[in-house]
């Protein structure tokens, strides 16, 4: 087994590898120049990037950048996963076996007890706060804890607070988060006597005094000697640092793994995320705030421009309203004029302005989510709107596919809870039909922007049926080509309907018998009048006149 202190060191060193790889710097200029109340660089344990009110906007010089990375992040929360609406579908791994109506009923019941979970937490809350991570800084995170009130407990975490790594598959399975904590609350929530002596010694003098904590959760593999349940694949432990103590203040473990990751984009073997839209308009956003700078100093040079004065100095002074100190050749006093005359193009730098606020919120994807807010004079047919649908849903194709793969691991992590707090067990609400048995789960993703991405093969099905509708004026029997029950189910399967909304296979078919056998019934009613109806006509027909009747009596002679 690892040394105690050895292996906290271990893992400690992953934000010495943040430094070291510069990461660190890269997210400060993000955070800097776009998100300046988010992340925590606590470099050398020290606390002067803690949030502590501090001033953070300096530099700042338009909001413009930052409403478009809010607009992006409210935008998948809205279209993606909108607490509104159900966003999640859940299925069985074989479509024969969906199709059952006992299953699909359960299904739907299941996903709406797993919104109802997720609306009684605080889970969209830490969502929206990851959204804004991963698109500044490439790489976002949130917990979620088991609960007992609320069945799940989200916490959110911010660049810089915590590190992470990933096993041989870059799968991130270890992180190793730093908390600056009152020693106050770290006494009351790992007991004094587990303390270092000294913090107690400082909890004597101030108990408001703050202290760092560190929780490690890392893969359980024997390598640590601590006691833990052999069973939980994953450790967790708080401690204070690898020297300050030969114990740990607290371990625990984890059958799943509680951190959440969302990476942008991950190059080969990297860990963090790249190419987020934050790291992508870096340069235009710096841009604009010096073209912004640039067109307040033209301004204020033409309202108040440089002077000079007759005083005698060889001081020059071009600041704004700045004065000079100048004399002629023959040292003569001159006058108070201005030191020089400018005419700015203000239009022309501000037209520049605006196509750079264009651009970044163009890199925030901010035109995608107002695709039909479009002039009233501009009139597009259904055809049209959805051909643009589509294309603008392409582009949002790559980064809502990392989306979905993060929500699916917090579905089955939240999943997994409701198992442990027997949500499924005999007798509950949500106990399985027969049907279910031995069967594996998955999560299907029905939000808006799911959806949408679906509509292309809904689309194609209304084209069938346009054509089919136009074939079948000129010749009907195309009808008999068509399994409308199958389309059915495709369109509520394509749009997410709720399974409710269709009546079973089995009861339709009986319905159809019923409805034949009365069709045959009412038939052969029919039939047997019209046979009466002409004996009766026959009976009346006179005899004797030399009609086609006296014929066939007489044998066909007339």
């Amino acid at each position: 087994m690892e040394d105690y202190k050895k292996a906290v060191s271990r893992h400690l060193e992953l934000f010495a590898d943040q430094r070291s790889r510069n990461w660190t710097t890269t997210w400060q200029e993000i955070r800097d120049y776009l998100l300046p109340e988010r992340s925590r660089f606590l470099e050398g344990e020290s606390t002067k990037d803690v949030n502590n009110g501090q001033k953070k906007y300096q530099y700042i010089m338009d909001s413009t950048p930052m409403n478009a990375i809010g607009n992006l992040a409210a935008g998948l929360k809205s279209y993606l996963t909108t607490p509104s609406r159900p966003w999640i579908r859940m299925k069985t791994m074989y479509p024969q076996v969906n199709a059952l109506h006992p299953v699909k009923v359960w299904l739907d019941r299941l996903a709406e007890e797993m919104h109802s979970v997720l609306n009684r937490s605080n889970f969209y809350d830490a969502l929206h706060n990851t959204y804004i991570e991963f698109a500044g800084f490439a790489t976002g995170g949130y917990f979620i804890f088991e609960d007992e009130m609320d069945v799940i407990h989200c916490e959110a975490l911010t660049i810089g607070e915590y590190a992470i790594a990933c096993d041989d598959k870059g799968v991130v399975n270890t992180i190793v988060r730093r908390i600056y904590m009152r020693i106050r609350e770290a006494a009351e929530r790992f007991g004094r006597e587990n303390l270092s002596e000294n913090i107690r010694n400082q909890l004597d003098r101030d108990e408001n005094a703050r202290v760092w904590i560190y929780h490690i959760i890392c893969p359980n593999d024997g390598r640590l000697p601590l006691n833990t349940r052999k069973s939980e694949p994953y450790i967790s432990i708080y401690c204070e640092n690898s020297n300050a103590s030969e114990k740990p203040l607290q371990i625990g473990s984890y059958p799943e793994f509680p951190f959440i990751d969302c990476r942008w984009n991950v190059i080969s073997n990297d860990v963090y995320g790249t190419e987020a839209p934050g790291q992508k308009e870096l340069s235009n956003i710096k841009q604009l705030y010096k073209e912004i700078e640039k067109k307040l100093v033209g301004i204020y040079k033409v309202i108040e421009p440089p002077l000079v004065s007759n005083q005698h100095s060889t001081l020059i002074n071009s600041l704004p309203g700045g004065v000079s100190y100048a004399t002629d050749a023959y040292g003569n006093g001159q006058a108070l004029t201005p030191l020089y005359q400018i005419k700015p193009d203000i239009a022309a730098i501000a037209q520049d302005i605006e196509q750079m606020k264009e651009t970044i919120k163009a890199g925030f994807f901010n035109q995608l989510f107002l695709m039909f807010s479009t002039d009233p004079g501009d009139r597009k047919t259904t055809y049209e709107i959805a051909r643009l649908q589509e294309e603008k849903m392409s582009m949002l194709g790559p980064m809502i596919e990392r989306l979905i793969s993060m929500l699916r691991r917090a579905i089955d992590r939240v999943f997994a809870i409701m198992v442990r707090q027997g949500y499924f067990d005999q007798g509950a609400y949500l106990e399985p039909p027969p049907e279910l048995a031995g069967q594996d789960l998955d999560v299907e993703f029905i939000s808006l922007l799911a959806q949408a991405q679906k509509t292309s093969g809904l689309r194609s099905i209304d084209s069938l049926m346009q054509f089919v509708g136009m074939v079948a004026q000129m010749s009907p029997e195309i009808l008999d080509r068509v399994n409308f029950d199958k389309m059915t189910e495709y369109y509520q399967d394509g749009t997410g309907t709720p399974a409710d909304c269709l009546v079973p296979q089995e009861v339709v078919d009986q319905q159809r018998a019923v409805r034949a056998q009365q069709q045959q019934m009412m038939a052969a009613i029919q039939a047997g009048g019209e046979m009466a109806d002409g004996a009766a006509k026959l009976g009346k027909t006179p005899m004797n006149q030399n009609t086609a009747l006296d014929a066939v009596l007489k044998g066909g002679r007339r």
